[in-house]
């Protein structure tokens, strides 16, 4: 998984790299709109990278959404609370 792959030689570089270009990128939501089929966006409420100020702008763009905000999590959600996570996600698939 993520932790795993973050042991590689370079990954932390790489991945700082890629966290550094994103801080000087506009977050859009005009194509939102485009988006037809139930959507599930699940937000850490600590997201150090996309804050979570964002959220509501993503869900109100999506006609069909469900929004779910992860009380102690950051930008990996799935990392810091797997069992959380799929509860989430599995409550949404069913």
């Amino acid at each position: 998984g993520f932790v795993e792959r973050m042991q590689l030689p370079n990954a932390k570089m790489a991945f700082m790299s890629t966290l550094l270009g994103l801080s000087n990128s506009k977050v859009t939501t005009e194509k939102l709109q485009l988006i037809t089929i139930p959507t599930l966006i699940v937000w850490g409420e600590n997201d150090p990278v996309i804050p979570i100020e964002y959220a509501q702008s993503f869900v109100s763009g999506i006609n069909d959404c469900r929004f779910y905000k992860m009380t102690g999590c950051g930008h990996v959600p799935y990392v810091e609370k797997p069992k959380e996570f799929f509860q989430i996600v599995s409550d949404f698939l069913t």
